[in-house]
């Protein structure tokens, strides 16, 4: 397939099943980021060995030159062009003007580069060249991802020996008209509330006639009815209202064995509810919200003894084995839990953390001692390793990038722009976000791994979650703008393509190699070569490319001479030949994504198209549910397509251009 360097065995069919293409093969894309892989370990040492003499105290002189346009916001105006749009913010760029309520249409000023952006972005490229540890991991950052795996219904209890899942039959409510459920009793679901207690008779026939679908309620009473055969207790469940849905559901307990689960499983089904109200993660509720449309995700919906949940299968019964052998052995944390949700197909919040992944493979986690990473000891940190904190100060300081001096403000800048939507990182991207296991299983997440036997989703053992590397943003030489204002995008004043900026980079007491690895990190080598860095805003979508040259190197010696004290400042001469290891896999493809020279022509977002759900059947939601329709069933998802790595010379992914009910009606 042309442009293609996926990895998964069963590509090999050009992405077909039954004789119909599911991906668009002549729209293929650039995705926007990709990642700089991790080594095998994150080499660490005393401070005190990268501050041994001799030490180096000076100055950088560096020009910053846009290559495309570049845009930092001016925060303290949101309304700096008056759109005519509610819920729609303008920004202006950033400057040391004072612009709060201002019409910035035709107000220009001078523009300025903040130290913080420059630092931000050198640091993260820092981090890539030395091979560093990751800074800015955070486990306050829930990890997550909707499974595509079905659950089983339950009811969550306690008892005195902790929480437990009591097992339950779904029978499904029917309150909206469904020709597939003639015996289904048709109830107005306004009248019932979640838990609700509720007596039901259950359909003669499974849903469909299907074997393998629940059944449905042929007749409801919130009295036993023994006279009409209303016998069975239940309780109503109230789920999301997504497209097309028809059924809620009536949970029947059975008389099964109990399913112990640990307050870290049940403080994790609380962090999977809080991301269902959560309107930057769950965008249709913030549209849902506006529009008051009453009951919608879970509105009703409580943590607590008697809730109805989804769960998933036992945890590994030869972990629990190994557990009761060593009972001290990772006693804090079981990776291994019992997953419950709102929903039968739901997210899932998952028990490792991104800073626990991080240390184990590898040891990238942020350094939290005074044994640091070369970056940390350059640039400074601050860490609580739970014993006591440890601050180190950075050896470095950034001034602002002064703009050029232009007889007319206005030749500054670009006209002003609507901005294509920028979406938050989706870190439940796994295909993107995490490595494919060696192991090669059907569906990867941050705690397991599983194949399919059949309908059942085995747990494959021995599998070690590990992160793709450290994001990077590919070059594009267009910008993808949008026609209309909304809520979703910005209108911005970028500075135009052309543009030269200026800025200084103080060192206090760095060492030589230190020193080399800066300048190299700075001007990606050479100031000759195509190398640009990204920054600011809209990196995704074209923006923030800049080249960074080295003018001078100034190196400061302070001596004190017949009682006199004596600076001396004197021009430095740097040879960045044996600064790095140019064969090395961080620095090649650091060299491959920041060559501005051969940026892709098609970067932008995954597109998946469908014919149903209106506006959102097309968008990049649906290019990530197409990726796992590979399976001879729907109920069998696979993940198909990752991201390819860096080094290859194309790294393309296709569209995806057909339905669900396309894919299913094999």
């Amino acid at each position: 397939m042309p442009g293609y360097n996926g990895n998964r065995s069963y590509n090999n069919n050009n992405g077909s099943q039954g004789g119909k293409p599911r991906w668009a093969e002549t729209t293929a894309f650039t995705n926007p980021y990709n990642f700089i892989t991790l080594g095998n370990k994150c080499m660490r040492k005393p401070y005190e060995e990268y501050t041994k003499s001799p030490l180096k105290t000076g100055w950088i002189e560096c020009t910053l030159t846009t290559k495309t346009p570049l845009f930092i916001p001016n925060t303290t105006n949101e309304d700096a062009f008056r759109i005519n749009k509610k819920d729609h913010k303008s920004y202006d760029f950033f400057s040391y003007d004072d612009i709060k309520g201002q019409d910035r249409t035709k107000e220009f000023s001078e523009p300025v580069i903040p130290a913080s952006s420059i630092r931000g972005a050198m640091r993260a490229m820092y981090e890539a060249v030395t091979d560093s540890c990751m800074s800015t991991a955070d486990d306050e950052k829930i990890l997550y991802k909707r499974t595509p795996i079905p659950k089983l219904p339950g009811m969550l209890k306690k008892d005195d020996q902790g929480w437990y899942i009591h097992p339950a039959e779904r029978v499904m409510l029917k309150y909206k008209f469904c020709t597939s459920d003639p015996e289904g009793v048709l109830v107005d679901i306004n009248n019932y509330h979640e838990g609700q207690e509720v007596y039901i008779r259950k359909s003669d026939t499974p849903y469909k006639k299907k074997q393998y679908m629940p059944y449905t309620v042929a007749a409801i009473s919130t009295q036993k009815d023994i006279k009409n055969n209303i016998t069975v207790l239940g309780y109503v469940h109230i789920g999301e209202d997504i497209y097309n849905k028809h059924h809620e559901s009536v949970f029947v307990l059975k008389k099964d064995d109990i399913i112990r689960v640990t307050e870290e499983d049940v403080e994790n089904l609380r962090k999977t509810l809080k991301l269902y109200n959560d309107e930057n993660i769950n965008l249709k509720l913030k549209e849902e919200r506006k529009q008051d449309k009453g009951r919608k995700w879970y509105k009703e919906y409580e943590v607590k003894e008697g809730a109805l949940v989804y769960y998933n299968k036992e945890r590994d019964k030869d972990k629990d084995k190994d557990k009761d052998k060593d009972k001290d052995k990772d006693k804090d944390k079981d990776k291994d839990g019992i997953y419950m949700t709102p929903a039968c197909i739901s997210k899932e919040v998952f028990n490792n953390q991104l800073k626990q992944i991080l240390k184990e493979n590898g040891g990238y986690n942020p350094c939290s001692s005074k044994e640091v990473c070369p970056s940390c000891a350059l640039f400074g940190m601050i860490a609580d390793d739970g014993k006591e904190n440890t601050a180190i100060s950075s050896r470095l300081r950034f001034t602002d990038a002064q703009a050029e001096l232009k007889s007319n403000k206005n030749e500054y800048y670009d006209k002003i722009t609507i901005l294509e939507e920028l979406a938050s990182p989706k870190v439940s991207a796994t295909e993107f976000y995490m490595e494919e296991p060696s192991i090669r299983p059907d569906l990867w997440n941050y705690d397991y791994a599983i194949k399919w036997k059949g309908k059942i989703p085995e747990r494959v053992k021995d599998y070690k979650p590990r992160i793709r590397g450290r994001k990077f943003y590919w070059h594009s030489k267009k910008v993808l703008t949008a026609d209309e204002p909304t809520e979703r995008n910005s209108t911005v004043r970028p500075v135009r393509a052309g543009v030269t900026f200026t800025f200084k980079v103080y060192f206090d007491r760095i060492n030589e190699e230190e020193l080399k690895k800066l300048i190299w990190t700075l001007n990606l080598g050479s100031n000759e070569n195509t190398n640009c860095h990204k920054m600011g805003k809209g990196k995704p979508i074209g923006l923030g490319s800049v080249k960074i040259t080295v003018d001078n190197v100034m190196e400061r010696t302070v001596e004190i001479k017949n009682n006199t004290l004596l600076r001396t400042e004197t021009k430095s001469t740097v040879d960045l030949k044996n600064a790095v290891d140019l064969n090395s896999t961080n620095i090649k493809e650091i060299l491959k994504i920041t060559d501005f020279s051969k940026a892709p022509n098609n970067v932008r977002y995954p597109m998946g198209y469908t014919k149903k759900d209106g506006k959102n059947g097309v968008g990049p939601h649906q290019w990530f549910i197409a990726n796992k329709s590979f399976s001879n069933s729907p109920m069998n998802p696979k993940i198909n397509r990752t991201l390819p790595k860096i080094p290859y010379p194309e790294n393309t992914l296709p569209d995806s251009k057909k339905t669900l009910k396309d894919y299913y009606e094999l």
